[in-house]
């Protein structure tokens, strides 16, 4: 188990709770799990800064994000900032993490803070889920969380041992640089590339 102690209430629900769920319930999780867009249009709320706390309704590059999220392994976005890119992601990690069991997801960022901000954003929509389609949480911390179906989100600053011997079903890279290093597996040579360029040395290759 990770995370220590947990404090359940209305926002954060016990681990193996008995629920008995009614018809439309059952037919909602079953149409949640097959249907991300549907999950986050329909139960997911988020904080607008004119506003509040609204239902996500997202914007047309959101869903197409979505969907090259579900038809592609790998996947490099070039976004400016402020324009909803780590919403639509926490979305997307908090469906995949409700829906898929004994999956490791990484969250890393060339800053820790960074990749914690983003756990405190998918946290938040978890709180405002409601909770019969919640899993339970065993674990709870700053920078990892643990559902009931074993599923678990870690977060990690950028290092050659992030996440080291984890097999990660999701790993989402937090970053406002526009190049990155990577490090060549065969020959060790570390290299710098924009993100373009790495977008498409992939794919050509």
């Amino acid at each position: 188990m990770i995370g220590g102690n947990v404090r359940y209430d209305e926002f954060v629900k016990e681990p193996n709770a008995e629920w008995e769920y009614t018809p439309h319930q059952i037919r909602e999780l079953n149409r949640c799990k097959n249907d991300p867009l549907y999950f986050m249009c329909n139960y997911i709320k988020i904080v607008s800064q004119d506003s509040g706390v609204i239902n996500f309704d997202p914007y047309p590059y959101q869903v197409d994000l979505i969907n090259q999220f579900m038809g592609h392994r790998f996947n490099i976005c070039l976004l400016s900032r402020q324009s909803g890119k780590s919403t639509i992601v926490a979305a997307f990690a908090l469906w995949f993490a409700c829906f898929n069991s004994h999956k490791n997801i990484g969250v890393v960022s060339n800053k820790a803070e960074a990749a914690k901000n983003f756990l405190s954003r998918l946290k938040y929509m978890y709180e405002l889920m409601p909770v019969w389609l919640k899993p339970g949480v065993p674990g709870w911390a700053q920078t990892t969380i643990e559902f009931d179906n074993h599923t678990k989100l870690y977060t990690a600053a950028t290092s050659k041992d992030s996440f080291r011997g984890e097999p990660m079903g999701m790993l989402i890279c937090v970053s406002g640089d526009n190049t990155v290093k990577l490090r060549d597996k065969l020959t060790g040579e570390i290299k710098e590339m924009r993100m373009d360029d790495l977008a498409d040395d992939l794919r050509n290759n």
